[in-house]
């Protein structure tokens, strides 16, 4: 093929050159369309990784696909444009590519039997195919020997085995691909669409039948349970990273419905909560099977957790008993305020203190699937649902669990109509961020002077968050709360964590210290108040409040500082598998170290990343399409444009672009230019006040570099070369300066309906900070001049349309005098200098930003203490 399109390339440039020229164009226009989306999606990944955006890997691959095939296709078109001239250049993308791909492939999943295995026989070897819940609840029954009831465990080589011969897991990537969880909708839209396609999915007949036998050996060992628990026990479930109320627990199901049931807990590995707790801690699909653990139901008579910490008063030396009637759901799921009964940890234990909440209402098994509420007798209303002699015998058992593990714990148990004390979970106690920095004890009361709208309730999770209450509007779901608000509800159900990083702070009427939710907001540094038992009707919708959650009180129009970062964001998200391997994948996608294509060292065997490969086959092509008729001498091919400016400036007249004076000759001058939109965009350029030789305070010695003086290259340097196709009316420019360049586009003629000029602005030489600010002030005078921006990391693009041509000339005049002005301005802006400054300067007609002149001294944004801009 490679010399079949060799030979065609010849025998037209010897026969047919105007056909060599229009493939060659043809070829350059393509490639120059995938260098535009080439740069727009390193710019969103450069943006996802930067800014710490939180996507499912699968959107990382998917992007990057797509990237990878844009390289490929520059590749390609430069091989069109210049047969056998590149052909290493494609070895050296295949090398990138399969370091990156080694990076994104997913992990070897096991798809082989057991399919089930008993909760007796789980070892110290077997978590990764039992998953947290049920691993934990082995070794408490296994190597401690602590009461715990008989069951089973349906293993991750299950799920995996499920969800392949179902073809889910390419279906299941894709949907993940699409989603940003940052989007309206987008969680709950994608959490449709995966748990129908996995519920439609077929249960093979090997694991239903492993089930069945399972049932039958527990049912014939004397655990002759009627109703089942069907629980998740995902990997990583119930570690360190709690994963907390997110998935899906089945109650009292009935033997023949066992299967579907499992299949239920699987599909609820996908719901809204537990998408965005998954990906909100950088974990990956694939990295956590499903376990689902079958326990027998439990007739309770109370039920409930202990923490083996006082979360409220911060004592170590204290486990606290959460206890209601029934089952444990309504405690768990923020729906109940529950008994708290506190024992000392001496030998022999103590109970030092009880509180009783009102139970009017207790969780009791119901339809299949689900528990029903009812009544409580109005005599238990107000009775502590645990005697002393219940609550020293739990805290016993509850004590040597924690001794077992050498740190905190958070339990789940239940009393069953026997009178037996059975544990049903245990986990690490999740702690708030800064108890651990601190230790024991409670913060200092901070001094706020706003009125107290609230005072009591329960210390759910510690610290102090201000923004204004919302109440959810009946008929709205979680997705109406606002960034920034302080939510007020009745309880706090689980599904609140989907909202997470959206909150200061959370104030409910109702709720418990144990739930699921004050677990999880915990693990996000989000402050919550439970247990107020008005907050709902004493806090006003829109009023602007300080929750200290430390002290049990909320305070009206007043606000103390939180430190920065430690709202809704998991600490562990800054070292996550998902963060890991986006730094990976960026290092090969990024840097850019072909700079000066003068250089011997700009050849393919130099390329480390893609955008090295992008810059060297978009220059190449360059100097493929701009050197056509130089080799030729055809009088095809680009002129030099002579200049007082810096610049090397190659001119390809394409109709009417230049004036018939202008003459045959390699060299031209502005004057010989007729193109209306270029000549304007010069003028800008060229504008007296910008200053093209200085270069400020900038130390180019530590740059790692392209040899520029005064802030551009030498004259005939091609690494700042800049090139330009112009007609009477039109002219596309590509213009460089070292790490950055810019493409403008415009049509300036009689119509105005027609009339436009586009803009793209993309890279830099500073980091991600500098160039990101000096995007911000490009996109604040742009808007200014009437552009409609759109920004995506350190990439812009702008586009004004429908102007005459008086507006279109002075249009680029301005655009020219932006052009010239910031050319150096990201490698001394960081993203917290306010622009504002800036953005008054140049409107003022002052373009210098690297001259320390271009302000007076101390004034705002003067550059004073950043370098003197």
């Amino acid at each position: 093929m490679f010399v079949n399109r060799l030979f065609k390339h010849w025998t037209y440039q010897i026969f047919s050159p105007g056909t060599v020229l229009r493939e060659k164009y043809e070829a350059f226009k393509r490639l120059l369309d995938q260098d535009r989306r080439a740069h727009e999606l390193i710019a969103e990944l450069e943006e996802i990784f930067y800014r710490r955006q939180k996507f499912d890997l699968a959107a990382i691959a998917h992007r990057y696909d797509e990237l990878a095939g844009t390289v490929g296709a520059m590749i390609d078109c430069l091989q069109v444009m210049a047969p056998g001239s590149y052909l290493s250049l494609s070895d050296y993308f295949k090398k990138i590519d399969f370091y990156i791909r080694f990076m994104l492939a997913p992990p070897d999943l096991d798809f082989a039997p057991p399919f089930v295995v008993g909760l007796k026989e789980i070892s110290s070897l077997d978590e990764g195919m039992v998953g947290g819940k049920a691993f934990n609840l082995a070794r408490l029954k296994n190597r401690l020997g602590l009461p715990v009831p008989p069951g089973f465990v349906v293993t991750t080589t299950a799920c995996n085995y499920f969800l392949e011969c179902n073809n889910l897991r390419g279906e299941i990537d894709r949907r993940l691909a699409g989603l940003d969880p940052a989007a309206p909708g987008a969680l709950e839209r994608v959490s449709d669409e995966i748990v129908i396609a996995v519920r439609n999915a077929r249960v093979p007949t090997d694991i239903e039948e492993a089930i069945a036998g399972s049932l039958s050996m527990l049912v014939d060992n004397g655990n002759g349970a009627s109703r089942f628990a069907v629980r998740s026990s995902a990997v990583a479930e119930d570690g360190d990273i709690s994963f907390a109320g997110q998935y899906r627990t089945m109650l009292n199901v009935a033997p023949a419905d066992l299967a579907r049931a499992w299949q239920e807990v699987v599909a609820g590995k996908y719901s809204p909560r537990a998408l965005f707790y998954r990906i909100s801690y950088g974990l990956l699909d694939a990295e956590i099977p499903m376990a689902v653990l079958v326990l027998p139901m439990i007739d309770a008579v109370a039920s409930g957790v202990v923490t083996t910490v006082d979360l409220e008063n911060d004592d170590d030396s204290v486990l606290v008993i959460h206890s209601l009637w029934g089952l444990g759901e309504l405690l768990v799921g923020g729906e109940s305020a529950a008994d708290a009964i506190s024992c000392s940890k001496d030998e022999p234990p103590a109970v030092i203190r009880r509180r009783v909440a009102a139970k009017s209402v207790r969780m009791v098994a119901g339809p299949p699937g689900r528990g029903q509420l009812a009544e409580v007798a109005a005599a238990d209303r107000h009775r502590i649902s645990l005697d002393d002699h219940q609550a020293l015998a739990l805290a016993g058992l509850c004590r040597r669990a924690e001794d077992f593990w050498g740190r905190p714990l958070d339990i789940e148990w239940c009393l069953d109509r026997q009178g037996r004390m059975l544990l049903l979970q245990a986990r690490p106690l999740a702690l708030a961020a800064d108890r651990r920095d601190r230790g024991e004890g409670r913060a200092e009361e901070p001094e706020i002077s706003g009125p107290v709208l609230l005072a009591g309730g329960e210390r759910a999770a510690p610290g102090i968050g201000s923004g204004r209450v919302f109440l959810i509007p009946p008929g709205s779901g979680p997705d109406a709360v606002p960034a920034g608000a302080v939510l007020v509800c009745r309880d706090t159900p689980p599904a609140l964590v989907m909202i997470m990083d959206r909150l200061e702070a959370v104030v409910a009427d109702r709720g418990s210290v144990a739930g699921h939710f004050a677990s999880v907001a915990r693990e996000f540094g989000v402050p919550v108040l439970v247990n107020t038992g008005e907050a709902t009707s004493r806090l006003a919708h829109g009023q602007l409040v300080t929750v200290d959650v430390d002290h049990l009180k909320v305070h009206e129009e007043a606000s103390v500082p939180r430190p920065a970062g430690t709202k809704g964001k998991p600490a562990r998200f800054a070292d996550s598998p998902y963060l890991r391997k986006l730094k990976y994948i960026i290092d090969f996608i990024s840097p850019l170290a072909l700079v000066d294509p003068q250089s011997p060292s700009f050849v393919p065997e130099s390329c480390r990343s893609l955008h090295d490969l992008i810059r060297f086959t978009h220059e190449k092509a360059m100097s493929e399409m701009f050197s056509i008729g130089d080799r030729r001498s055809t009088g095809r091919g680009s002129r030099r444009l002579v200049s007082d400016l810096p610049l090397t400036v190659h001119i390809l007249d394409v109709g009417g672009g230049l004036l018939e004076s202008a003459g045959p000759g390699p060299e031209i001058s502005v004057d010989d230019i007729r193109s209306r939109p270029f000549r304007a965009l010069w003028q800008g350029l060229a504008h007296p006040d910008i200053d093209w030789a200085g270069h400020g305070h900038f130390d180019w010695k530590t740059f790692d570099t392209v040899a520029i003086a005064g802030g551009v290259a030498p004259r005939e340097s091609a690494a700042l070369a800049t090139y330009a196709v112009v007609s009477e009316d039109y002219f596309n420019l590509n213009m460089r300066f070292g790490y950055h360049f810019a493409v403008v586009d415009a049509l300036c003629g009689p119509r105005n309906a027609v009339n436009y000029i586009a803009l793209r602005f993309a890279g830099g030489g500073g980091d991600f900070s500098g160039r990101s600010a000096r995007i911000t002030f490009l996109a604040e005078v742009l808007g200014r001049l009437g552009f409609a921006v759109q920004v995506r990391g350190d990439l812009l693009d702008a586009r004004v349309s429908g102007l005459d041509v008086p507006e279109m000339e002075k249009t680029l005049d301005m655009l020219g005098r932006l052009l010239g002005a910031t050319r150096l301005l990201d490698m001394v802006l960081r993203d917290s200098d306010p622009v504002a400054g800036f953005v008054a300067d140049f409107f003022a007609g002052r373009y210098s930003f690297s001259s320390s002149g271009s302000r007076s001294a101390g004034e705002p944004g003067d550059g004073s203490d950043n370098g003197g801009l």
